[in-house]
Formats: structure tokens, sequence, C-alpha cells
């Protein structure tokens, strides 16, 4: 009698324990900027004004913006997902030499946030 009775009280514990959902824990908002717009133009200054000296032979081939993963305000915050735009640096040398230069360029909005050489880094 003594064992049914236990067994009448473990099955009974572990319906209810069963039966309770823990609380879920409310999840962050996910917010996104727009995606840039006049990036090609902020991205040609971009090199325009770091890159010293006259550039000839320069081309710039601009990929089409995607959605970034990475968080575009400080790194304590949640904050918001920008957009990444993939740019090729193509320059010839005098030996007609081509140096291709592969970079990734974080947006928020308008602004550039980062440059990175790798699009799963983070700037």
């Amino acid at each position: 009698m003594k064992i049914a009775a236990a067994l009448v009280v473990v099955a009974a514990c572990l319906s209810v324990g069963c039966a309770t959902q823990p609380v879920p824990e409310p999840q962050a908002k996910v917010v996104r900027t727009r995606a840039p717009i006049n990036y090609e133009q902020a991205i040609t200054n971009f090199y325009d004004l770091t890159i010293a000296g006259p550039q000839k032979g320069r081309e710039l081939e601009f990929g089409a913006p995607e959605r970034g993963t990475c968080s575009m305000s400080s790194r304590n915050q949640s904050g918001h997902l920008g957009w990444v735009v993939p740019v090729q640096y193509k320059t010839k040398g005098a030996d007609s030499r081509v140096t291709i230069t592969s970079q990734f360029f974080w947006f928020s909005e308008e602004t550039i946030k980062g440059v990175t050489r790798r699009m799963e880094l983070c700037p």
C-alpha cells in the first residue's frame, strides 16, 4: 500500500513539474537601420581622404549592401544592426601589375562605422 501511495505522489509531482513552464526571458528587439543609399560616394570619399597622393589607375567595385550582424553602437549595449558593403579596391602599377584588396564597409544609415578585411569580423 505504501508503495502505491508513493507512486501516486511521484506521478503527481512529475505531472505538476511537466505542466509548469519556465517564464521566458524577454528577448531583445532587433532594430536595423535603413540601408545606405549614398554608400558609393561615402566609400569613394573614404579612399580619397585616407590614401595619400594621387591614385592613378584606381578602380572600385561595389557590392550591394547586405544585412550586417554586428551591433553599430557601443559594445556593452544591444544597440542596432547596420549594413555591410563589400568593396574591391583595384590598382594598376606602372608595370601593369594589378593589386586587388577586398574590404568590408560597415554602415549605420549613411555613416561608415568601420572597415574590416573580413566580413565575419565586427568593426
